[in-house]
């Protein structure tokens, strides 16, 4: 039997367990219902992109730093933030954030730069783009750039910047 005075304690502790579930579903739930904010491309639209030489996308690789230059090759004028470092060089993508370039990102296969996406948006970025199949189906459809073996070029300023593109005219 509960003591009289035991029973407010008791109910209280009962409707707080209550409350912290029914919080934990909404934030779990919403894990799963809410869309992604980022839109995928395909590599045709991509190489369209570059082809264009439209100057309103900036191409992220989101790979290691010697996958950038290893077998797979990496796209032209493509800044490199490896994901496994994105919060630690948030700071040098947040220039991005408010811009008018869409950022592409891709990675080996699409999966990375999935996730990438993913961790962009949930800190307010909105102009992300992934490539889907990443460099994999990239080469697979028009083999490997032609880019060189050189390091990424270092973060260009935002559009409306005086100064040149760092982008190759390297479609492929």
């Amino acid at each position: 039997m509960i003591k009289s005075g035991n029973t407010g304690y008791i109910l209280r502790n009962i409707l707080l367990t209550a409350g912290t579930m029914l919080v934990l579903a909404v934030i779990v739930l919403k894990s799963f219902i809410q869309p992604p904010y980022f839109k995928n491309l395909s590599v045709q639209e991509v190489r369209a992109k570059i082809k264009s030489q439209e100057s309103d996308y900036i191409l992220v690789d989101v790979r290691s730093a010697h996958e950038y230059n290893g077998q797979q090759g990496h796209l032209p004028g493509a800044l490199l933030f490896p994901l496994q470092n994105l919060d630690i060089q948030y700071d040098e993508l947040r220039r991005y954030r408010d811009s008018t370039e869409v950022l592409i990102l891709y990675g080996g296969s699409g999966n990375r730069s999935r996730r990438a996406a993913h961790f962009l948006t949930e800190h307010g970025f909105e102009n992300i783009y992934n490539m889907e199949g990443g460099m994999e189906v990239w080469n697979d459809t028009y083999g490997r750039p032609q880019t060189g073996d050189h390091p990424p070029p270092n973060l260009r300023k935002p559009a409306g910047n005086s100064e040149g593109s760092d982008r190759s005219q390297n479609g492929q």
